[in-house]
């Protein structure tokens, strides 16, 4: 018996799925469909990410073949808005992530506490997202004239380095971040907490 070639057996499973039978246009639609316009929300516990998703791209279609994910594994990121709240998320997805993901990412949203006194290092940081065209700066925090001036000062600040290395990107601030967002908040602050009573311990235990 003639043995099947992992070329002949993709071809095969082709002609099988509807899905595959498509022109690749129709298939790009479908794609775009089943995996974008959706928010995702980053948070970081220690080093390890956990996504939330208001809404939920159809990710598992990406391992039902090779081709689809050959066709499509980029689509989620480049689809999709990020909404990251702080500069240590920020670094553990810097980190973690592949970066031809993070240069798929086109929409990003970032927290108060990305901005704050790390104007320099928020701007560098930006600067790996590649292919971002648009960036969005929500507020969450105290309505005390100061203190908000402070932060949209610090957001100019980013804005204005920002400029200087990717100047298409187009920027802009959303006064107060949703329930969903504050939601987010309050656990990048849990985890913020816990993370540092671990450091703590841990130079306690020395």
């Amino acid at each position: 018996m003639a043995q099947v070639t992992k070329a002949e057996a993709t071809a095969a499973k082709q002609l099988r799925s509807p899905l595959l039978r498509l022109p690749a246009e129709l298939r790009n639609l479908i794609y775009h469909y089943a995996l974008g316009n959706c928010t995702l929300i980053v948070a970081a516990d220690y080093d390890r990410l956990c996504l939330y998703q208001r809404d939920t791209p159809a990710i598992p279609l990406l391992a039902v073949c090779t081709q689809i994910h050959a066709e499509a594994a980029l689509l989620p990121y480049s689809l999709n808005t990020f909404d990251i709240a702080s500069d240590y998320t920020l670094r553990v997805f810097l980190a973690t992530m592949p970066m031809k993901y993070v240069q798929a990412i086109k929409t990003l949203h970032i927290g108060t506490w990305t901005v704050a006194g790390k104007e320099m290092a928020c701007a560098a940081d930006l600067q790996h997202f590649t292919g971002l065209e648009k960036v969005v700066f929500c507020y969450e925090g105290s309505t005390d004239t100061i203190s908000k001036c402070m932060f949209v000062l610090a957001w100019k600040k980013v804005v204005e380095l920002l400029r200087e290395k990717m100047p298409e990107v187009s920027t802009s601030m959303r006064d107060l971040r949703d329930k969903a967002h504050r939601r987010e908040d309050a656990l990048e602050l849990a985890m913020w907490v816990r993370r540092n009573a671990y450091l703590a311990f841990l130079s306690f235990e020395r």
